[in-house]
């Protein structure tokens, strides 16, 4: 299958739903209704948005905090999530253009990148990390797999469940709030002048 997928997700003190949307300018829709993170993913215009700051699906799930949209092409929104003695994953999936890419951040500092297209290392940052050890990117006998790897990986590094799981899941749609409404707002002056 192919997959058009990115996803955060974070551990610890600073990963809450709400230290993240309110970070970030986002809200909760106002219909205010969970759906299943498949239904955001793959069922329609749900998940259609501005290239910069899409919707995103999000949800504390029991292995941390999950938010999972098509287009969270930073990994910066990881390392604030992971701040505090805290651990973060970044992945995108994007089969279209077989391009593919990993960050895990550890109490705020990234610790390892990996960006691949068409089987073939673009960018690397740190050591490999002993969850890496098997796949078959790693071996020079296998034949390369990038898709699968990469949720192999992030399943090691998040304790998720198999993606099936918890792409049933429940998640709150959140939206961008419009940059003109994250302005600070103006002081009012005494006596109204």
């Amino acid at each position: 299958m192919g997959w058009n997928l990115a996803l955060v997700h974070a551990t610890g003190p600073a990963a809450s739903v709400e230290g993240f949307a309110l970070t970030n300018g986002y809200r909760p829709d106002p219909g205010g209704h969970l759906v299943p993170f498949e239904s955001f993913l793959f069922g329609g215009t749900e998940a259609d948005g501005d290239w910069a700051r899409p919707p995103l699906a999000i949800a504390d799930v029991s292995a941390g905090t999950l938010i999972a949209g098509h287009l969270i092409l930073s990994h910066d929104w990881a390392a604030d999530l992971s701040r505090r003695r805290g651990t973060a994953t970044w992945a995108v999936w994007q089969s279209t253009s077989t391009t593919y890419g990993v960050a895990h951040y550890r109490d705020g500092v990234l610790v390892r990148e990996l960006q691949r297209s068409e089987h073939e290392t673009l960018h690397e940052v740190g050591d490999p990390l002993p969850e890496e050890a098997d796949l078959r990117w790693s071996r020079p006998d296998a034949d390369p797999d990038d898709e699968d790897d990469l949720f192999t990986l992030v399943q090691r590094l998040t304790d998720l469940p198999d993606s099936s799981r918890w792409l049933d899941g429940p998640a709150t749609i959140y939206r961008p709030v419009p940059i003109t409404e994250l302005e600070p707002p103006r002081k009012r002056r005494l006596f109204g002048r």
